[in-house]
């Protein structure tokens, strides 16, 4: 359960990240490109974050 609730709201994040990013390439590229590398690097971190989860759920000592 504390697994689920530690990622629970990341797809929201992402969708939310991009779409913003979306919009702000229409007024600044600049803007745009800055918003779609921070989505990446949340990728990353959410990815980090999960598989750190994952391990804890599992029994490890992540």
């Amino acid at each position: 359960m504390a697994f689920y609730t530690a990622i629970k709201f990341d797809p929201v994040r992402s969708v939310t990240i991009y779409g913003l990013a979306i919009v702000a390439t229409f007024w600044s590229v600049w803007l745009g490109a800055i918003l779609l590398a921070g989505g990446i690097i949340f990728h990353f971190l959410a990815y980090l974050r999960m598989s750190r989860q994952l391990e804890q759920a599992k029994g490890g000592t992540a």
